[in-house]
């Protein structure tokens, strides 16, 4: 069996993508050594290729090698591009991406002091604006905004209407997108969309020095719905771990804990001193 076309387009499958890979450069190379030792070799090779036994006593007719083994290799199929798990981890990036965005858009405003990593750069001739981070998510709304409007163009869906490059308009643009989102990655066009997600979220991420944790806190993540995986991190913000929502404390407190019974929140103290 060759190599499949209906494999997942995530990273899973890159030791499968990888070993083929490397049959056919292999393969290439055999080829042409038997074109180079007899000039009857792919002739005489192509009748009896399919029969193994009639194949071998003809490499040895010819004085030629075998041919390289095909990968065993284990893959994940997609449905039809990617599959279930590769799916739900660019969705809860995307997510991630509005959450980070946000924040790190809080910090450009001043909403937070100097400990938020937010270098303000003097302004040069070169420099397009004085904020890395306004610099950053500007040009993420511009990426997003194409894939919107390429996405529309495909669907068959109303122009994308013209809107001032804010907040808001970053925040409907990831709308869409995530309505979408399903029928896009079916799409063999998203491979590109899918890792510049999770690219992107972890640019952010970076950005914001998300990373530090300080300590767990109780409670049931609102999204996930997880136990057991929230954590404060250094800028006082809730972290989920699973899948990266993030919260200010009125946001915590309303959403996980006036929204949880006294039994998750045991539940979740009896984890965290589990672990």
């Amino acid at each position: 069996m060759g190599r499949r076309t209906d494999v997942c387009a995530g990273p899973e499958n890159r030791p499968y993508r990888e070993a083929w890979d490397a049959w056919d450069t292999a393969y290439e190379a055999w080829l042409q050594h038997c074109l180079d030792t007899a000039e009857n070799a792919a002739e005489a090779l192509s009748a009896v290729y399919e029969d193994e036994e009639a194949r071998t006593t003809a490499f040895d007719a010819l004085g030629l090698p075998q041919p390289p083994a095909t990968p065993a290799e284990a893959c994940v199929l997609g449905a039809p591009v990617w599959c279930s798990r590769c799916r739900a981890r660019i969705r809860g990036a995307l997510g991630s991406i509005g959450d980070l965005a946000a924040l790190l858009e809080s910090w450009a405003d001043g909403h937070r002091g100097a400990a938020s990593g937010e270098q303000i750069l003097s302004r040069r001739a070169s420099t397009p604006s004085p904020s890395p981070i306004t610099d950053t998510l500007d040009e993420l709304y511009g990426r997003l905004a194409e894939v919107e409007a390429g996405w529309r163009a495909h669907a068959g869906h109303q122009t994308r209407p013209r809107r001032s490059r804010n907040a808001e308009a970053r925040e409907l643009v990831l709308a869409y997108l995530q309505a979408h989102l399903d029928e896009m990655l079916k799409h063999p066009g998203s491979v590109t969309f899918g890792y510049e997600v999770w690219v992107w979220e972890r640019r952010l991420r970076t950005l914001a020095k998300s990373d530090p944790v300080v300590r767990k806190r109780p409670g049931r993540c609102p999204r996930c719905r997880l136990v057991n995986v929230l954590r404060t991190r250094d800028d006082g913000h809730t972290e989920c771990c699973d899948c990266g929502r993030l919260m200010n404390e009125e946001e915590y407190q309303r959403d996980v804990v006036g929204g949880a019974d006294t039994a998750v929140v045991a539940e979740s103290k009896e984890a965290r001193r589990a672990s």
